[in-house]
């Protein structure tokens, strides 16, 4: 029974830092799942030049869904196939980075727009790095 219990204290610990290891594996500014773009997402091009695509920076952040049960990651693909190439995808814990990212963006470029969107608990996050810009 003793056995079993100290089994237990090593494996739950364990699990938990797989799992956040995991998600520090999963933030990717650069390659999308979808490289073509689906019918429901066509009206994203409808109005937007090449040029004011680039001027427009996309973060995407999401509570800690590893598995992508709400679709986030796919909305991120998709915004990226569209045309958006400036999209950031993180967790809650990238949440800090993505405003360092956002101060250089906006001193290399005054121009450039941001979009902030958060699923979950990112949203929180989400609606914490708008407040500080």
């Amino acid at each position: 029974m003793c056995f079993q219990k100290s089994i237990y204290q090593f494996l739950i610990p364990l699990t938990g830092m797989l799992f956040s290891a995991l998600g520090c594996q999963i933030y990717y500014p650069y390659e999308p799942f979808i490289r073509t773009l689906q019918p429901d997402y066509a009206n994203l091009t409808a109005d937007s030049s090449a040029n004011s695509k680039c001027k427009v920076a996309v973060f995407f952040i999401e509570d800690f869904d590893f598995c992508d049960c709400g679709g986030f990651r796919e909305l991120n693909a998709q915004v990226r196939a569209a045309g958006f190439n400036n999209t950031y995808f993180g967790y809650l814990y990238h949440a800090h980075q993505f405003a360092k990212d956002i101060e250089t963006l906006s001193k290399n470029d005054p121009e450039m727009h941001f979009v902030i969107v958060g699923h979950g608990l990112g949203g929180t996050a989400a609606y914490w790095l708008a407040g500080i810009f």
